[in-house]
């Protein structure tokens, strides 16, 4: 009985730290691990001049922000410009529909860049694959 008892209370512990997600100066984040996140979407409500930091600090927990996850930024036509930190991958639809983007500087970190990341964003006039990207995804920058 006792090994149930520890076995329910670490599962619930992890299900609490992991997957769980929160709100630092208006970007929403999802935990990866103990100390890792990836920004998350925020329903399209993501505008203007958005600056993502390296790392962010919730509830006592500094975390190092280490991707833009499936959907991020998806839909958010009034965002015209992104600053990402040294992450290492750019999740699908990641930044697809962001009609007033205009420019993204992609990390010489980021290794991966999901399907159709960029599509539709039909203002984008700035941007550089890096060289440290070696998996690319299909109709990345589709329409654009």
């Amino acid at each position: 009985m006792r090994k149930i008892t520890t076995l329910s209370l670490f599962l619930v512990l992890f299900s609490l730290c992991y997957g769980s997600t929160f709100v630092v100066d208006n970007v929403t984040y999802n935990t990866l691990s103990a100390n890792t996140v990836e920004v998350a979407s925020n329903d399209g409500n993501y505008s203007g001049v958005i600056v993502i930091p390296a790392s962010v600090l919730n509830a006592g927990v500094n975390y190092n922000v280490v991707a833009v996850g499936e959907s991020a930024f998806s839909r958010c036509v009034g965002l015209t410009s992104i600053t990402l930190p040294a992450v290492t991958s750019i999740g699908n639809f990641s930044f697809n529909y962001c009609t007033s983007l205009q420019s993204i500087i992609i990390p010489g970190t980021v290794t991966s860049i999901g399907n159709q990341a960029f599509t539709n964003c039909t203002t984008l006039t700035a941007f550089v694959i890096p060289a440290s990207v070696t998996t690319l995804g299909d109709g990345v920058f589709k329409n654009c």
